[in-house]
């Protein structure tokens, strides 16, 4: 049973969040609300960090401004006529359909660009593209219109509904970016939740507006009491590598909140949102609580953990834990530029496990440029093999290990156009 103490900045009420049960990710699916659609939605999408949730254009900055599943001249010629809706907003500014944005939407449909801005999960999208369209939307979301509210049980009136702490500012922001599904099952018990979920003091009218997967992320300080809710979205390329999640406080649209920062007497300051000596839980988020104990006065967003990163007394960081079922390759839904890693040969190496030397092979389906590193258990890089342009077809490297300890570690081939990874045990 894991602890986890939800709180606000200066306020805090205990409740006990167990692991949930092992659930079969490919078979069990929910009803997922986006606008007007609902999708058939399976729940090992919650343990994908890289795409966007549901494979629809009604989302920020699409393009498909007459909303008809297409991205066309049509959409140019209805920005031109001035329509205004959130798709039309192609750069982000918070303004559609502005000169800029029918440049932008020009530029793609004469192939002048390969992605609009809010194509996330584009694999040609940098880490830094994504970084900045994050912290665009965060300047368009409206959570900076609730007040943050310390836990008071004898407020009037019904102080569950009312009273908007981190965690609740999380739970809007994960509704704003990912959706909300009413009809979930309960983590704990595999039961169908209420229908009626979803507390009245949230947004319903904007679910799934950003439909990006933003995940809740909980702090806990390991030598006090202090937790906090926030929430983080992966940015770059490794679910295992704590830099490459951007987390997002939402009470104050910060983004990459990680990042340390120099005062103006030269000492290295921390964020408060993520302190020294603390573990950071990101959990998928896939239902609500319904109002029942413990949960009868948190009512926010609530899933399976996926990751758990630890940060020392000095602010190094390292990963602690990570589900089995979390996706560690971006599976680039819908996308298939050229050129690409070969689906013909899987990626993989010979002998596994392995005492000092493993051969890894894989195959190009054309020319391209290629890199492959080699990844420890905490994510962090162990040695680059290749980076460099290689020719179309069967290739091989030899990985020497023999400074290496025994254990598990990642192999991750990437080029242009996508990325796969292998895993390898060493044993001495």
């Amino acid at each position: 049973m894991l602890s986890l103490i939800v709180s606000g900045q200066d306020n805090f009420h205990e409740s006990e969040i167990p692991f949930p049960p092992i659930i079969d990710t490919e078979t069990t699916h929910f009803l997922f609300t986006h606008y007007d659609a609902t999708e058939d939605y399976p729940l090992s999408q919650y343990f994908n960090p890289f795409s966007q949730p549901r494979e629809t254009l009604n989302y920020y900055g699409s393009g498909d401004v007459n909303n008809d599943g297409q991205i066309n001249n049509n959409d140019l010629i209805a920005m031109q006529q001035g329509v205004q809706n959130d798709r039309a907003d192609i750069d982000a500014d918070g303004i559609p359909s502005t000169t800029m944005d029918q440049n932008i939407l020009s530029n793609y449909l004469n192939s002048s660009i390969d992605y609009l801005p809010g194509q996330y999960n584009h694999p040609l999208q940098t880490k830094q593209e994504k970084d900045d369209w994050i912290r665009k939307l965060m300047l368009i979301d409206t959570l900076d219109q609730h007040d943050y509210i310390g836990i008071d049980p004898g407020s009037v009136p019904d102080w569950r509904e009312q009273r908007f702490i981190s965690g609740n500012f999380a739970s809007q922001l994960s509704l704003n970016f990912w959706g909300w599904e009413p009809n979930s099952i309960n983590p704990e018990t595999g039961q169908p939740m209420p229908a009626d979920t979803l507390w009245s003091k949230y947004d319903s009218t904007t679910i799934a507006r950003f439909n990006l997967p933003m995940y809740f992320a909980g702090v806990v300080k390991n030598d006090n009491d202090w937790t906090h809710g926030m929430n983080a979205i992966l940015t770059g390329d490794n679910p295992l590598e704590f830099n490459d999640w951007n987390f997002v406080e939402p009470q104050t649209d910060q983004t990459n909140v990680s990042e340390p920062w120099i005062d103006s007497t030269g000492v290295l300051r921390w964020n408060w949102n993520l302190p020294p000596d603390s573990r950071v839980w990101i959990f998928a988020p896939y239902s609500f609580g319904n109002g029942q104990a413990p949960y009868y006065n948190i009512d926010m967003i609530r899933g399976p953990p996926i990751v758990l990163f630890n940060i020392d007394s000095i602010g190094n960081t390292s990963l602690y834990w990570a589900s089995d079922n979390l996706l560690l390759t971006n599976p680039n839904v819908g996308i298939n530029p050229e050129p690409k890693i070969s689906e013909t040969y899987e990626l993989n190496n010979y002998p596994n496990p392995f005492n000092n030397s493993t051969t890894i092979s894989y195959a190009l389906d054309v020319s391209t440029i290629v890199e492959l590193n080699v990844y420890n258990m905490k994510g962090a890089l162990v040695q680059n093999l290749i980076r460099s342009h290689q020719s179309a077809g069967q290739h091989t490297v030899a990985f020497h290990a023999d400074h290496l300890p025994s254990g598990i570690y990642f192999y991750r081939l990437s080029s242009p156009g996508g990325s796969a990874t292998g895993k390898m045990s060493i044993i001495k």
